[in-house]
């Protein structure tokens, strides 16, 4: 893929889509699960989806400033540090369905993640 700015960030933007749909479901398959144990931690569940929503939004807002290569490595390096299931899962799919897909070799191992 070669570095057209505009088609960066609808890529960027639809694997974070598909991320925020991937942990819901996990959330919705925890909440299954525990209630069929009759041991549900609802709470627990609904601080994880907050926490989801949140960084979703966060990493939506900074994905729309990405307008040039140093915007790109700013916004990975950024992201490398986060943590929680939300950006893991994230990384993985930017690595996967993004980078992976990059013609310049030496931005491609500059926003590589390592699992």
């Amino acid at each position: 893929m070669s570095l057209d700015f505009m088609q960066c960030q609808e890529t960027l933007l639809a694997q974070l889509k598909r991320t925020k749909l991937k942990c819901e479901k996990l959330s919705q398959g925890v909440e299954n699960q525990e209630r069929y144990l009759n041991v549900a931690v609802v709470p627990h569940v609904v601080e994880n989806r907050v926490k989801a929503s949140t960084a979703y939004k966060e990493t939506k807002a900074q994905i729309k400033f990405i307008a040039n290569i140093s915007g790109l490595e700013a916004f990975s390096c950024a992201l490398a540090v986060k943590q929680g299931l939300f950006f893991r899962i994230f990384r993985g799919r930017m690595n996967k369905h993004f980078t992976a897909k990059l013609d310049d070799q030496t931005l491609q191992s500059k926003i590589t993640f390592k699992k």
